[in-house]
C-alpha cells in the first residue's frame, strides 16, 4: 500500500521521515481491517436474508399463479 493513499483515510498510522518519505504502520490497520470485515459481514448477512425472503414471495406468487390458472381450466 502507498503511504499517501493511506494518509487520506487513516493519517494517524502514517508517519513522515526526515527525508519526506512515508512510512504506515501496518498493525495499527489490524483493528480498523477486523471491524470493516465486521461490517461487510453483518451487510451480507442482512442480504442474504433478503434475498431468502424475496426468494419466498416469487415461490408464493408462482405456485398462487399455477394454483389460479389450473382451477381456471
Amino acid at each position: 500500500m502507498i503511504g499517501q493513499e493511506i494518509e487520506k483515510v487513516l493519517p494517524e498510522i502514517v508517519k513522515d521521515s526526515p527525508a519526506g518519505e512515508k512510512s504506515v504502520s501496518y498493525t495499527e490497520m489490524i483493528p480498523v481491517l477486523i471491524e470493516a470485515v465486521k461490517e461487510q459481514q453483518r451487510i451480507m448477512e442482512g442480504q442474504r436474508k433478503e434475498i431468502d425472503i424475496l426468494k419466498e414471495q416469487i415461490r408464493q406468487i408462482t405456485t398462487g399463479n399455477l394454483v389460479a390458472a389450473a382451477s381456471q381450466q
